[in-house]
């Protein structure tokens, strides 16, 4: 299946597109000549007044406002109100119809003669050399109304249609973005005419009109055939499509009398029809409730505007009545329907589209702004000399391409940011090696959000063995990584662009070199493990055979007690090269409990407090022996050097770290003998600065019991997962 184009490169297009259609229409309403005034319909409501001169016209200081307009003497017609009629599609009969295309073909040719004689009510004739062309500046602000009305619901359509290109439904809906755009660009020509278009050209840009609202209508009834569920397996939409299209040839081959027949009553008809299937996908609807709640916001933005703009307009017409509104007033009626589409998308996920369309309509947006920033400094730059030319090039390329390149970087998700993958390579090893465990996922998810920047990234259960690329480049789906569930990326660079084979490939060599580092970290954390028994197997069987030997063979209690402290040291090494893990909670019990022992043999009295939530952490063999360590040469200190018969032990611990504070009651040494870093005291910190702690002494007043206090501050890591890789 052929590849489709990037999402943001088809709204890229479609702007384009409509940048063009604008230019077009632009070119086509001022490639007349320019009389400068503007005309209305007299009190009598028959004849036509002058309603304002411009400034810059032929007329100005010939003619006023409130003069009346008799006839244009080169075209042999008296003017009348009906000459100015916006849209003369309101005319019922052909034969009125084209009655009123022969008279603009006969203005316009009184129009285009070197001299233009004005016949004013008051019997004066101005003669007027009419420029052959009409000033952009000139053209009203209803002209760019409709075009801004007709640009929008087609970039709105577009947007939906990027982001699913094989739904039926996108596609319509897109489709009837397509046709307004052509009917509101085409009347936005005609309908803010001075006075005359050419004949053949108006009829051109009429017929092209009622195309676009006949493109609308059949699109528009399909949509409720198809969503949010399809009715039936016949092909209603095509049918519909075609049908508009017979009319509109009928329409243009004025078959019968009527424009009625062929324009207004097929598209009064499509909205009964588009209410009867509104009806049938309700009751479809109501044992689904979220299919129910995309359908109300559905039907309340697209058939309220609708129903309001053919009630307003098209009605009226077929029953011979005046209009409420005009068809280019009209046109924002439409404008809401798509609005509220857009709502709707992110509050009920319409299309299934969701954030999608709302990153592609901010890209598209940040685009218009600086197309807004380059028009605006052109028209402002009046280059009349070349001291301005020298002046508006500085300014440009000191200030304003900088400032442009710095918003396009900030506010375009389509500029791409380059990967130096020298240093990211680097530092993939040492994320994952030093990372633990459960904290895989995250740095696999992270990795696959800074290489490929996705929409999205969803889990997925999809059984897949290698990565591959989903339908049309829309998605990317990585197979499990160990226990790492699959991952399935959408679209590429925030919507930019789709997947291709170098994606792919560079997700395959990720995805082994991923699997790979964990597959080395865990054999290397099993062979650790491995050698870690074998060692504390041979210390026990051998070394530990030997130390108690020596506490039975002692020749004095002090030896005994010697041989008794290292046999528990080997002990305590043996244990922390057996296991991996250690629990907080046990091993300040397993503290408490030889403190205790300790101060009894002393006669000394044991305060043991503790503070806060203690929740049970997990700690590391290396931070488990140091913190043991600590205390038991803090106790010692305290037991050694102080004339002491109360030790104080308190612990405080918060969500990073434990705080102990080991305090006596009595110190024999002064302040300054207490500060000399003897031995245990420096063992106690350095130990402390292996975990990244800190030690410290208080003497006296600032002591707890007016001793000394040692205060230990250590950190230590994340909340027990598996309990039984603990000891305890």
């Amino acid at each position: 299946m052929k590849s489709l184009l990037a999402p943001q490169k088809i709204i890229s297009f479609s702007a384009l597109f409509l940048l063009g259609v604008i230019a077009f229409a632009s070119y086509l309403a001022t490639d007349i000549p320019w009389l400068g005034l503007t005309l209305g319909s007299a009190s009598d409501g028959q004849s036509l007044v002058i309603l304002e001169v411009d400034d810059a016209g032929p007329a100005t200081d010939k003619l006023q406002p409130g003069e009346g307009v008799n006839r244009i003497l080169g075209s042999g017609i008296a003017l009348e109100a009906g000459d100015l009629m916006e849209e003369p599609d309101a005319l019922s009969a052909y034969r009125d119809y084209n009655a009123f295309l022969a008279r603009q073909s006969a203005l316009y040719r009184g129009l285009t003669q070197s001299q233009v004689a004005l016949e004013l009510e008051d019997g004066r004739v101005e003669m007027l050399s009419l420029p052959p062309h009409r000033p952009l500046s000139s053209l009203p602000l209803l002209f760019w109304y409709q075009l801004a009305c007709g640009g929008i619901v087609f970039m709105a359509g577009m947007s939906v249609l990027a982001f699913r290109p094989r739904e039926r439904v996108t596609f319509y809906y897109a489709l009837t973005g397509f046709g307004l755009l052509i009917a509101s660009s085409t009347a936005a020509i005609y309908s803010t005419r001075e006075l005359a278009l050419d004949g053949d050209l108006f009829y051109l840009l009429s017929i092209t009109n009622q195309l676009g609202s006949l493109i609308f209508a059949g699109p528009f009834i399909s949509i409720l055939w198809y969503y949010p569920q399809r009715i039936h397996r016949f092909p209603l939409g095509p049918v519909f499509i075609g049908y508009y299209m017979f009319c509109w040839v009928l329409n243009v081959l004025q078959v019968f009398e009527s424009l009625d027949l062929v324009m207004r009553l097929p598209i009064l008809t499509g909205l009964l029809v588009t209410l009867s299937l509104a009806l049938i996908q309700w009751r479809a609807t109501r044992t689904q409730p979220v299919q129910r709640a995309i359908l109300k916001w559905f039907l309340l933005a697209w058939l309220t505007g609708t129903s309001l703009y053919l009630g307003l307009h098209t009605l009226p017409l077929v029953l011979g009545l005046e209009t409420a509104i005009s068809q280019s007033l009209g046109w924002g009626i439409l404008l809401t329907v798509y609005l509220g589409i857009a709502l709707g998308i992110t509050r009920y996920r319409l299309f299934n589209l969701d954030r999608w369309v709302i990153t592609g309509w901010f890209w598209f947006l940040g685009g218009i702004v600086v197309i807004a920033l380059d028009g605006l400094l052109i028209s402002l730059l009046e280059l009349n000399n070349h001291l301005a030319l020298a002046t508006a090039l500085a300014l440009a390329g000191w200030l304003y391409f900088p400032l442009r390149q710095i918003l396009w970087r900030r506010f375009s998700w389509h500029y791409r940011r380059s990967i130096d993958y020298r240093e990211l390579l680097p530092s993939l090893l040492t994320t994952v090696l030093n990372t633990r465990p459960s904290e895989l996922p995250r740095e696999w998810t992270q990795l696959l959000q800074y290489i490929f920047a996705p929409l999205s990234i969803e889990p997925t259960d999809k059984d897949a063995t290698r990565v591959t690329i989903g339908p049309e480049g829309s998605s990317l789906i990585l197979p499990p990584l160990g226990e790492i569930r699959g991952q399935k990326l959408i679209y590429a660079d925030r919507g930019s662009r789709l997947f291709n084979d170098e994606d792919r490939h560079l997700a395959e060599a990720l995805h082994i070199l991923f699997n790979r580092i964990q597959s080395f970290r865990q054999a290397f954390n099993d062979g650790v493990l491995e050698e870690r028994r074998r060692l504390a197997r041979d210390l026990h069987d051998d070394v530990g055979a030997k130390v108690l030997t020596l506490v039975y063979s002692a020749e004095s209690e002090q030896q005994a007690d010697v041989a008794r402290e290292t046999l528990q040291e080997l002990r305590d090494v043996i244990r922390n090269l057996e296991h991996a893990h250690y629990s907080l909670s046990h091993s300040l019990g397993e503290m408490h409990r030889e403190t205790l022992q300790r101060c009894n043999a002393r006669e000394m009295k044991l305060l043991w407090n503790s503070t806060g939530n203690l929740s049970d952490c997990v700690l590391e063999p290396r931070q488990q022996s140091n913190l043991v360590r600590i205390v038991r040469e803090a106790v010692t200190n305290a037991l050694r050097h102080s004339d002491t018969d109360t030790l104080q032990i308190d612990i405080e611990q918060s969500p990073a770290q434990i705080r102990l504070y080991i305090s006596n009651n009595h110190a024999r040494l002064d302040e300054k003998t207490a500060h000399k870093p003897g031995r245990g005291m420096s063992n106690i910190q350095s130990r402390a600065r292996e975990l990244g702690g800190s030690a410290e002494w208080r003497l006296g007043e600032e002591s707890l019991l007016g001793g000394y206090t040692v205060v230990i501050t250590i950190p230590f890591g994340e909340q027990v997962e598996n309990e039984e890789r603990i000891y305890s």
